[in-house]
């Protein structure tokens, strides 16, 4: 793995109250939308996001430059 980096995430989100077995963090969906496990459920983000060090840009355009398949845990 790489070295970690802190994402920012910029509104819209959605939060999705549904149950989710995952860890809080996890990615459950990166196929053209960002979907991440939190505590009571889930969000989507929908808007902008910032990879530290990096100007804030679509979210559909941060996953096609990295590799964030579902399962991956980000801390």
């Amino acid at each position: 793995g790489g070295t970690a980096q802190k994402l920012k995430l910029f509104p819209p989100t959605e939060t999705l109250a549904c149950p989710v077995a995952a860890a809080r963090g996890t990615v459950l969906e990166s196929d053209g939308t960002l979907v991440i496990a939190c505590g009571d459920g889930a969000i989507r983000v929908g808007g902008m996001v910032q990879l530290e060090g990096r100007k804030k840009m679509a979210v559909a355009d941060l996953l096609r430059g990295i590799d964030l398949p579902s399962g991956t845990l980000l801390g």
